[in-house]
């Protein structure tokens, strides 16, 4: 009865949880990135299977300047990034851009792992005088020195699921060793 329990919770998990590849999340990392006249780090993993950030990984921070802290994820696609803030500034990591620099491919069709040329990342300060303009520069201004690279990472899902088959398997166990 027991057994038939545990195979109900077990199928019960499988069907709730979506479908995702244990390649879909990736991490990408852009580090010490020169942006005119800054430098900026910023993070984040992306899920390929639904398309989306993943919440709570967003980090951006600008050398010097709270800059990075106002950017939040205003467009998202395999290819292209865009994160914008309320003085309409724009940050973004595009691989259609500099398509021919890419080792690994022309585009992500998704982000896969490697290094990515700095040239993908970029910022478009708003016309006027803001923190972007001061930070960065002015207008349209392509990444320099640093690294853009994307890293596979393991699914969180996956450790429950591990954990929900060795308790079952546990359970078998002393069950059969009950029965002996």
């Amino acid at each position: 009865m027991r057994l038939g329990i545990l195979a109900l919770i077990f199928l019960a998990i499988s069907v709730s949880a979506p479908a995702i590849r244990a390649d879909s999340v990736v991490l990408i990392d852009a580090s010490n990135v020169s942006l005119g006249s800054s430098v900026l780090d910023m993070s984040f993993e992306y899920d390929a299977t639904l398309n989306e950030i993943v919440s709570g990984t967003l980090a951006i921070s600008f050398s010097g300047s709270s800059l990075g802290s106002g950017f939040s994820s205003s467009f998202v696609s395999p290819q292209v990034f865009n994160f914008s803030d309320s003085e309409g500034d724009l940050l973004q990591i595009d691989s259609l851009e500099f398509g021919s620099l890419n080792t690994n491919g022309a585009v992500f069709p998704e982000p896969a792992p490697g290094s990515y040329p700095t040239q993908f990342v970029d910022t478009v300060c708003a016309p006027g005088f803001d923190l972007c303009a001061l930070t960065v520069g002015p207008g349209f201004t392509n990444g320099g020195n640093g690294s853009l690279t994307v890293a596979a990472i393991a699914e969180p899902r996956t450790l429950p699921m591990l954990l929900i088959g060795l308790l079952g398997l546990a359970a078998i166990s002393i069950r059969s060793r009950a029965n002996i």
